[in-house]
This record gives structure tokens, sequence and C-alpha cells, in this order.
């Protein structure tokens, strides 16, 4: 065999090795992705958005700063410990059953009322709140034990506080909006805080839950 011919074979022979590689690589790569999608094509997957609110000075207690950027790592677990104290309560909850790949929304609407009792001198307090709530998710599960979430959430509360005194009655109306959007890869059943805000009274916390 000449040289000229040597050399030809060894290019030739390289670039089927690269090419056969390039091919098997893919083929593998085709493969695990037809492998998840046959063994999870079928499922359901439950998402969950709860909206919990702190007051300022009761951050501390779960262990983070106010600044914005502790408030987005601090863990899901704190935040949901929290519940149930004076100054911690839950806003908002609503929950999505997807199909694997697919996307689904919900909106939700709430109204409730707190009323002071009346004192003898005619005082007195009357709170009402309105929260109206917009979740919109698509899931996907990419292993056993990882769901990929990319949603858009939207919470508007309205409260309107009436207080009645000796000298007449006083109205105060305030607004809050609260609104997360992003693509977050979750671990199944483990709660996570998808997004945080702040006021100069509390902090409020979305936090995101996938599952099979």
């Amino acid at each position: 065999m000449t040289r000229e011919l040597k050399t030809l074979f060894v290019v030739a022979a390289v670039a089927a090795l690269v090419y056969f590689m390039a091919f098997a690589g893919t083929s593998v790569a085709e493969h695990a992705e037809i492998d998840v999608g046959e063994q999870f094509g079928g499922v359901t997957i439950s998402v969950e958005a709860c909206v919990v609110r702190v007051a300022i000075e009761a951050l501390e207690q779960i262990g983070v700063g106010s600044d914005i950027l502790s408030l987005g790592s601090i863990p899901a677990g704190k935040v949901l410990e929290s519940v149930g104290r004076e100054d911690a309560e839950v806003v908002s909850s609503v929950k999505l059953a997807l199909g694997n790949d697919s996307l689904g929304e919900i909106t939700v609407e709430e109204n409730s009322q707190e009323k002071d009792k009346d004192h003898a001198d005619g005082t007195g307090e009357r709170a009402e709140r309105e929260t109206s709530v917009s979740f919109q998710a698509e899931a996907s599960v990419r292993t056993a034990g990882k769901i990929a979430v990319k949603f858009s959430f939207k919470q508007i509360v309205s409260e309107n506080v009436s207080s009645a005194s000796g000298d007449g009655e006083q109205e105060e109306k305030t607004v809050d909006t609260f609104e997360v959007s992003s693509r977050l890869a979750l671990q199944a059943g483990q709660p996570r805080v998808a997004g945080a805000q702040k006021n100069e009274d509390a902090a409020t916390f979305l936090i995101l839950r996938a599952d099979i």
C-alpha cells in the first residue's frame, strides 16, 4: 500500500470514528429522553403555590435579615414553620393537576370579613379583604426526583378597613400586588421559595411545591 493510500485510509477511519461517536452520543441522549417520556408520560403532576406573609419583626425569628437577597434564599420550611403565629399567615393557596409536559391555569377569588366587637362607646373596626389569584404553570418530569416548572403567578389583595369612633367613621383602602414569573427545577415533594418581596410592614413569600 502506497503512502498516499495509507494516509487516505487513516483519514477516512478517523472521520468514520468521529461520526460514529457523534451518532452514538445522539442516540444515547435520544434514548434517555424516550425512556423518561415512556416512564412518566402518563403521570399527573401536582403543582402547588402558596403565599405566606411574615411581619418584618418576625424575620429574625426564622433566621434571615430583611433584605430582598436574604428573603429569596431562605429555606421554604422555615417560612412554613412560622405560619400559625400572630405575625405570620397564609394569604392564598392554589393547586394545579397537570399531565407531563402540559400547561394549566387557575383563577381564584376569595372574600373575607373581620369585625371587631363594638364597644360601649360605639367604637369598633371592620376589615374586608378581597384576594384574587391567577396561576399558570407548565410542568415536566426530568428524572424520578426532579420536576421542571415554568410558571406565572399574580396575586392582588384589596383591603378596606372601616373604623368607628366618637368622631365618626373612617375608611382606609389598600391594594397590594405580588407577581412572580420564572422557571425552576424542583425536587419532587420539596417546597421552595420561588419569589419574595417586602414593604415596611411585612415580607411576602411565594412557595412552590411539585410532586408526582
